[in-house]
């Protein structure tokens, strides 16, 4: 079953929507909270490959995306059918809030339905500036936003620090400094937890 209680959401077909994609328990007010699975009782039940998606273009100005993208497929055509499907429904400059864990911490290999490892440097790729500015250095990155014509321009990224990491670290160099965090999640495993990422839909 795809879509569950459509006759109860007429906010589905109007403007400025907000959606909390893959929500599972942790619904919020004032979102349309989605999911796949029936267990948490979702406004929609909404499998994110079942393509297209109830909403019109450019209808959504925000949406919540809270440990999805690692449960996206691997295979690059669905993973990017969903990403263009994204794009399609949001309006300029809608935010995307997405949470997930960093592809070196152990939390995205534990869970057996994570398909998908999720950098930085990938999501910046779904920026048309961003593919720009390396096509004119001769770079051998994919130009993913021209590829699938999509644009994503990342606003905000941080990274959350496993705090079993600070222990192993003093047991190895004698000393956690704070300063060197980038080098330590660079060079070692389970030091960057939970990404968090802002991105924002650029369609003029």
């Amino acid at each position: 079953m795809q879509e569950q209680k459509i006759s109860m959401l007429p906010e589905v077909f109007s403007k400025n929507l907000k959606l909390n994609l893959g929500c599972g328990n942790k619904k919020k007010t004032g979102y349309i909270n989605i999911d796949s699975s029936s267990h948490c009782n979702p406004d929609l039940l909404l499998d994110l490959k079942n393509i297209p998606y109830p909403f019109k273009d450019c209808s959504v100005r925000e949406i919540i995306m809270k440990s999805v993208f690692e449960h996206l497929p691997a295979d690059p055509e669905i993973f990017f059918g969903i990403i263009q499907e994204i794009y399609r429904i949001c309006q300029h400059k809608a935010v995307i809030h997405v949470e997930c864990p960093h592809p070196t911490h152990r939390w995205q290999i534990i869970d057996f339905t994570h398909q998908k490892a999720i950098h930085p440097e990938g999501l910046r790729l779904l920026s048309k500036k961003a593919c720009t500015k390396d096509i004119s250095k001769n770079s051998t990155s994919s130009p993913l936003a021209f590829m699938y014509d999509v644009d994503f321009e990342m606003k905000e990224y941080s990274c959350e620090i496993d705090p079993k990491c600070i222990s192993h670290i003093e047991n190895l160099f004698g000393s956690f400094d704070r300063s060197k965090l980038e080098s330590y999640a660079y060079l070692l495993k389970d030091v960057a937890s939970k990404q968090k990422f802002k991105l924002i839909a650029i369609k003029e």
